[in-house]
């Protein structure tokens, strides 16, 4: 009888500790703490725990914002609603796909430590121009 690849783990116990034990433990951007904190993350389902996360922080950051104000104001002008939902749909998943793909990009070169810092910093520097153009136009 042939060999199997890999031998299923005889327990949950014996699984994460191999997965632990496949991280680095220094010199390395995952250190074991992560791989802990990505274990309790990922539970039973890693792909329901991450889409249910993306589409809550998505969802909730999307509604209400100007880009569904301007899809109400266009299907209200067009009245043609099933075309202005299609081009919405299209234009948010490509824009999500760029996302995707320049986060895929980024990971492999450099820190998720850094990476925050930058992005939060980008956040930092938009929420105070908005604020700065909201004092000075009254």
């Amino acid at each position: 009888m042939p060999q199997p690849l890999l031998d299923p783990p005889k327990s949950v116990g014996e699984s994460t500790q191999a997965y632990k034990d496949s991280v680095p433990s220094q010199g390395s951007r995952i250190s074991r703490n992560n791989a802990d904190q990505r274990l309790a993350f990922e539970g039973s389902n890693p792909f329901l725990n991450v889409f249910g996360t993306t589409f809550i922080a998505i969802f909730a950051a999307e509604f209400g914002d100007k880009t569904q104000l301007a899809v109400l104001l266009m299907t209200a002008e067009s009245q043609r609603p099933w075309i202005v939902f299609l081009g919405a749909a299209i234009a948010l998943v490509v824009t999500s796909l760029v996302g995707v793909l320049l986060g895929r990009f980024l990971a492999r070169r450099v820190s998720n430590d850094l990476l925050e810092k930058v992005v939060g910093s980008i956040f930092l520097v938009v929420a105070t121009s908005l604020l700065w153009d909201i004092l000075h136009a009254a």
